[in-house]
């Protein structure tokens, strides 16, 4: 087991302090707002993230407190994967993070979760974990999709395929019966706004936005900063077609100006989340006709990859985002949503290491190109919130588990009205940071040889 961790540490050295802090997550959220910096900016991602929460949401949620909310106390998570709230991580990253903006008296989680990942994923956006097994929501065929690209959505006649198709050796009372067609059948009826959605991550924003009170007690739900859950990759693409239609913006310098560009491509060699000689893809992914995502380079002041050469011009780039012919990286997404502007995000422990290499990055570049306004800005920037693999709740990836939190020994009680009370987001409260990341680090190690 030593060995294990010291292995752990040494890939990610930052994880060492989060592991032996003896802070409260009260502690936690009091010094995460401390350390917010609000620098005067245009509000491009909290216009944006407004317009859609707004676009998908409607009368659920109030746009205008929304957009108050991101300009005043700009902190979001982007530490998720886009898909139902039933991992493990996941679940207990959303609830840490309710309880960080319950302390700063927000009505609002903002979660921008990412869609790079294929459906069939570890964290299983192709369907959903009950009671330790599978339902899937779309056939294998699909699994290799990354969840961002996809365009089918959750039939309501999906649903009696999935209960005559699960394993036959896990039996459903009838009470979970009852919960699968209350999900289903009340929230997804064939009328239901879910089926004007156009996609599968809009289907989950909703889904994740109603779903998300079950996970708390009856009585304190209104209590409970709404969950608003946006897949990061539709907003980044919006915001970066309209930021290559200005001459002047930063990402048209990044992207366009060759000078420039060679001077990034050098600083952001080799940081993971970039791209190196045998590692990641150069600004875009390349999307192949089935919808893999391929390795581009760039050459010849153009994208190329194994079927794919985009001329590096603003009307091309602009062209090929809006028909998905490229996917932006980790490198590119990261820029719109936390270095463009002032937005804090709160990631996981592979995150807080990769946001400082690219903020120490960033600052190496701009003091290069003689940008000094956001070399001071960048040293001030916060890129170390932590808040996936802390695991304040110990149950397995099971929606079940935690929507019924006290039911007797865990058993599924069916009636829709049990979740987290008062007394456990206390206990949350009242946790050492160090002890939620030992938990966290518990599930690394089993899955390390």
């Amino acid at each position: 087991m030593n060995n294990k961790l010291d292995l752990l540490f040494r890939q990610r050295p930052m994880m060492k302090d989060w592991y032996n802090s003896k802070k409260s997550l009260a502690e936690y959220s009091k010094s995460v707002l401390s350390d917010i910096n609000c620098f005067e900016s245009e509000g491009i991602l909290s216009s944006a993230i407004t317009r859609k929460a707004g676009e998908i949401l409607k009368d659920r949620i109030n746009t205008g407190l929304l957009n108050q909310q991101l300009r005043s106390v700009p902190l979001i998570s982007t530490a998720d994967h886009h898909g139902l709230l039933h991992y493990k991580l996941l679940y207990n990253s959303n609830i840490i993070l309710s309880e960080v903006m319950r302390f700063c008296s927000m009505p609002y989680s903002v979660v921008l979760s990412t869609g790079n990942i294929p459906l069939n994923n570890q964290s299983y956006p192709r369907g959903f974990y009950f009671k330790n097994a599978k339902f899937n929501f779309f056939p294998a065929k699909y699994g290799e999709q990354p969840v961002g690209l996809f365009t089918n959505k959750i039939k309501h006649t999906r649903f009696n395929e999935i209960i005559v198709s699960y394993d036959k050796n896990i039996e459903l009372s009838k009470e979970e019966i009852s919960f699968l067609y209350y999900l289903f059948d009340h929230l997804l009826p064939e009328d239901s706004v879910y089926n004007l959605c156009s996609t599968f991550s809009e289907q989950i924003t909703l889904l994740n936005f109603d779903l998300w009170k079950f996970f708390f007690d009856e009585n304190i739900r209104d209590s409970i900063p709404g969950l608003i859950y946006l897949e990061t990759t539709s907003l980044v693409r919006e915001i970066m077609i309209n930021e290559l239609q200005k001459e002047s913006s930063l990402l048209s310098l990044i992207l366009l100006d060759k000078q420039t560009r060679d001077i990034f491509i050098e600083e952001f060699h080799n940081i993971n989340g970039c791209w190196g000689d045998e590692f990641g893809s150069y600004f875009f992914w390349g999307v192949s006709d089935n919808k893999k995502l391929q390795r581009l380079e760039v050459m010849d002041n153009a994208l190329s990859g194994k079927d794919i050469i985009i001329e590096m011009t603003a009307e091309n780039i602009i062209n090929a985002i809006r028909t998905k012919t490229i996917f932006p990286t980790l490198f590119l997404s990261f820029y719109i949503v936390t270095f463009l502007e002032d937005i804090t995000c709160f990631g996981g422990f592979n995150q807080i290491e990769y946001l400082t290499h690219m903020k120490q990055a960033y600052i190496r570049v701009f003091e290069r190109i003689d940008r000094p306004e956001m070399v001071q800005r960048l040293r001030r920037k916060k890129t170390d919130a932590l808040i996936c693999g802390m695991i304040p709740l110990q149950y397995n990836s099971s929606i079940d588990m935690l929507w019924h939190f006290n039911s007797k020994n865990g058993i599924f009680n069916g009636n829709l009205k049990g979740g987290l009370t008062n007394r456990d987001l206390f206990s949350v409260n009242s946790q050492s940071i160090g002890n939620m990341v030992r938990g966290g680090v518990e599930s690394m190690l089993e899955n390390i040889t």
